[in-house]
């Protein structure tokens, strides 16, 4: 019995912990999720500036081409603008990539939170149902252990025949019991020696 009663404590306490580390894992999926949208707006402003300077770059290079082409200035200083619009082009796909990914990443989240309720309660469930097993073998250990039998009629035990503790089935005669409009007589065998202390 004791042991049960220990390992019922414990699954309240494996309960109570459960709910609480559900409330952690919620907590701290919707603190990922605001902070994976923070980095997602300010990817979306690197790259509108991203854009913004490529679009400059791009408008210096094709000038650049056509002064280079009349002969006013060298390969070199052509070239070097078109390495500027090179790196910026490769600057802005690195924030667009990285825009996917947080939209995945944001998406993923998402789908944790959502599918949290339901783990929560299938584990609650489990838990619970191993509770309600337990309280039943319990239940029913205490019935085994004691059994209280009621009297048809009141009255004075007369002849009792068992010890408590002791087990019984159906079939074992208890006790008999003389009703208390009955006179209780009793034959007593006592020796001639003693005779003289009877009152």
């Amino acid at each position: 019995m004791e042991e049960y009663n220990r390992q019922q404590r414990m699954l309240n306490e494996r309960l109570v912990h459960t709910k609480s580390i559900f409330q952690l894992r919620e907590s701290d999926i919707r603190q990922q999720i605001t902070a994976a949208e923070l980095d997602l707006n300010q990817l979306e402003a690197q790259i509108n500036t991203s854009e913004k300077r490529f679009k400059l770059v791009k408008q210096r290079a094709e000038n650049y081409q056509k002064v280079k082409d009349a002969g006013h200035i060298s390969t070199l200083e052509a070239n070097s603008i078109l390495e500027q619009e090179l790196s910026l082009k490769s600057e802005l796909q690195s924030f667009q990539r990285s825009k996917i990914n947080q939209i995945n990443r944001i998406e993923q989240l998402e789908t944790q939170l959502s599918l949290l309720p339901e783990e929560r309660q299938s584990e609650i469930f489990q838990i619970e149902a191993s509770l309600s097993d337990l309280v039943q073998r319990i239940a029913q250990l205490q019935a085994q252990q004691a059994h209280i039998v009621k009297a048809t009629k009141s009255g004075i035990i007369s002849n009792l025949q068992i010890k408590e503790g002791q087990q019984t089935n159906n079939q074992t005669l208890l006790m008999t019991i003389l009703p208390d409009s009955s006179k209780l007589q009793a034959h007593l065998l006592v020796p001639v020696r003693a005779a003289g202390f009877i009152t």
